[in-house]
């Protein structure tokens, strides 16, 4: 267990945090008065905690007096008005992390208990602020006159600071959700553009495929157009080539018989010679 006054010299408690110590605090100051016990010389040293109650300590009598109430200043009997007022002091400091009255002695301590009020505090909400406001009221018949009332609007603001909270929490996580949202969908746009820009590549790839298909089919039009006419040229060389042998033929057999008629004239005209020179 720890005692508030490290809470001073350390950081102050967040809003619910003090509220639930608050609370914890005036039900016992509550249940003292209620038997007739008035605490007197309330002070954050007898105060400890075990993080979620608060209990109370002895009376002791070294208390500082930095929470004194303006009655016990003048040197007049404490009563449960007086506790009321130490304590708006030290709830004061659990959310704020400062003393309500930082005097540095004694004398200017008084003199600020007695004549100034503690500087108003930021960011809590009005019903807090006003609570303090009456517990930290300088006649103590203008305080709150009782912990009852005290206790109940300390349970009502403790459960408007949880509202708050976790209204306070909805919203971080539905900015935080936006965020995510917009990250998601800039990230999905850009993968719609790379998609796009993918799809444009390929519809120029597919594109490129079909005129070079286009081009090959046209080629190889061209070469059977090309391998028709080598074969009808081819067939019309082995034509003539034909006609040719058939000529050349003709010119053989037309030459075997000039050749014979002229070796049967050659040997007439010699058997004719014979003859006459035989005669």
């Amino acid at each position: 267990m720890n005692d508030l006054q490290e809470v001073e010299v350390s950081r102050p408690l967040t809003l619910e945090e003090a509220l639930r110590y608050a609370t914890s605090l005036a039900e016992i100051l509550r249940r003292m008065h209620r038997d007739g016990i008035v605490y007197g010389r309330l002070d954050p040293k007898y105060i400890l905690w075990d993080g979620e109650t608060v209990k109370l300590a002895e009376n002791g009598a070294d208390a500082s007096g930095a929470y004194m109430s303006p009655e016990e200043v003048r040197g007049e009997a404490a009563d449960e008005r007086s506790d009321i007022f130490a304590f708006g002091a030290i709830v004061y400091e659990l959310i704020s992390g400062r003393r309500a009255f930082p005097a540095q002695n004694v004398e200017e301590l008084k003199t600020q208990i007695l004549e100034s009020s503690p500087s108003p505090l930021e960011g809590i909400p009005e019903g807090v602020a006003a609570l303090l406001r009456g517990c930290l009221e300088k006649s103590r018949n203008s305080r709150w006159q009782r912990m009852n009332p005290i206790v109940i609007e300390l349970k009502l603001a403790s459960a408007s600071a949880r509202q708050a909270e976790s209204a306070l929490e909805w919203r971080e996580k539905m900015l935080s959700l936006r965020a995510r949202v917009a990250a998601n969908t800039d990230r999905l746009e850009a993968e719609h553009e790379f998609q796009d820009a993918l799809a444009a590549e390929l519809r120029q790839a597919v594109q490129r495929i079909e005129e070079t298909q286009a081009a090959i089919q046209e080629s190889i039009a061209g070469l059977q157009k090309s391998a028709q006419l080598h074969a009808r040229a081819l067939e019309g060389l082995q034509v003539a080539a034909a006609q040719t042998d058939e000529v050349v033929e003709h010119v053989v057999e037309a030459f075997g018989t000039m050749h014979k008629a002229m070796v049967e004239h050659d040997g007439d005209a010699k058997a004719l010679l014979a003859a006459r020179n035989g005669s």
